[in-house]
């Protein structure tokens, strides 16, 4: 079987209160209880938090004609308020799924962007539901991920403007996104 899932940490000072996760995402589902609660504010980022609790959401994102999807975190903190932030692209045709970490905690203070092809709950897990994916004998595939800073404020306009584009509708899992391989 073959499970590719690139977990890219962003941190301080794109992640700072008030910073915003922008993606284009057409559906979303919490991954567990604390997810749900948490909801609302799937896209906003809070200050450490002392206790704070993980949460992680499933997202079906909407790709470009090309296949391209760019996922974000802006600071408009910066650049009397232009922004400044971090983004990943790759390609939903190699990485059709994606997770996002979210750990406001005071020592853990990070996001995780997660394109892959797999689940985060292990191959078990997809394996059970159809989802995972395999390699013939001598087969080979290939994923591509682009890292990059977001500097210039046409950058975050354009990223927001994109994102409004899509219509974001909650689901209860990723189960009801998520395409056998």
């Amino acid at each position: 079987s073959l499970s590719i899932l690139y977990h890219c940490n962003i941190g301080w000072p794109v992640v700072d209160e008030g910073s915003k996760i922008i993606t284009p995402t057409c559906r979303i589902a919490p991954h567990n209880a604390t997810a749900e609660e948490g909801k609302k504010h799937w896209d906003t980022l809070d200050k450490p938090t002392h206790g704070y609790r993980e949460k992680v959401y499933f997202h079906d994102m909407t790709p470009a004609r090309n296949g391209n999807v760019t996922a974000a975190i802006v600071n408009n903190g910066f650049k009397t308020g232009a922004g400044f932030g971090a983004y990943v692209s790759y390609n939903k045709n190699q990485l059709p799924r994606f997770a996002q970490w979210k750990q406001m905690g005071e020592q853990d203070y990070t996001v995780g962007l997660e394109p892959s092809n797999c689940g985060i709950e292990g191959p078990a897990i997809d394996k059970k539901h159809g989802l995972l994916e395999y390699l013939r004998p001598g087969e080979q595939k290939k994923c591509s991920l682009e890292f990059g800073a977001i500097t210039e404020a046409d950058e975050v306009k354009a990223l927001k403007t994109h994102a409004a584009t899509i219509k974001t509708e909650w689901v209860s899992s990723y189960r009801d996104f998520v395409k056998k391989p």
